[in-house]
């Protein structure tokens, strides 16, 4: 009688503690895949797109390894995507804080964004492009994210600043978009010219000052006043306090 050899489960092959250490495996696999294909995106030639065979070399791979551990070119140039605008965000967002002005604060955060542009203007273009597979891309994804959290301070700033005014959130929903969309066309135009048409030192000045004019003029429709020379945290009080108000207001 042969005895019954068949697998039905991983556990059946690799006791719980080697599965895990197997599953450890396979995340560093795909992380060292997706540095390879950055590498990859920031050494190809502009308008292309590095092939998957390209990639697996630069991770030390064959091609059948990298699909798998993802399901098709697809699932990896969003992964891929997907870490590019981490790392974006974790840079804009690094260095945010209540100090200042808000026309002070601007200037830092879209230092910030044309800094990290201009040193990887590649990556830049593959984190915010329609990958066509119907869904939007992974910056758009973000976008929605940092929108929302911005209509939410922006509404508790307006009751604090003025307290009788009441923020539609479906006057504020469209102005909130357009000006990321602004500044998103701004950056990512300078990116795909050649040389720059401005200098780096330009755009930022040009971009904070369009983000200042239009939240200073949306603020100023709301019956909000803003001035440029208010220091943040005086409007706000101390951070902790800032966090803490919306709950308390809820209570």
């Amino acid at each position: 009688m042969i005895a019954d050899t068949r697998i039905d489960r991983v556990s059946d092959v690799f006791p719980p503690r080697r599965a895990a250490r197997w599953d450890e495996h396979n995340a560093n696999r795909r992380e060292q895949i997706v540095e390879a294909a950055i590498q990859a995106i920031q050494d190809a030639p502009d308008g292309s797109e590095p092939k998957v065979q390209d990639i697996a070399a630069r991770a030390g791979l064959v091609r059948t390894v990298v699909y798998r551990h993802f399901n098709g070119r697809e699932e990896l140039n969003r992964t891929v995507q997907r870490h590019l605008v981490e790392q974006m965000y974790d840079a804009i967002t690094a260095g945010l804080s209540l100090e200042g002005t808000i026309p002070e604060i601007i200037t830092r955060t879209a230092a910030a964004y044309v800094d990290w542009v201009a040193a990887n203007p590649k990556l830049y273009l593959a984190a915010t492009r329609d990958l066509g597979d119907g869904k939007p891309s992974e910056a758009a994804a973000g976008i929605d994210s940092l929108a929302r959290s911005v209509m939410s301070v922006v509404g508790f700033a307006a009751e604090l600043v003025a307290r009788d005014v009441v923020v539609d959130p479906k006057l504020l929903e469209p102005m909130v978009y357009g000006v990321i969309a602004q500044a998103r066309g701004m950056v990512e135009h300078w990116a795909r010219t050649p040389n720059g048409a401005l200098s780096q030192k330009a755009v930022t000045a040009t971009l904070s000052r369009s983000v200042w004019f239009q939240i200073q003029g949306f603020a100023a429709d709301l019956g909000v006043p803003l001035e440029p020379d208010v220091e943040l945290r005086a409007l706000f009080g101390s951070a902790d306090g800032f966090l803490d108000a919306p709950a308390d207001r809820e209570a």
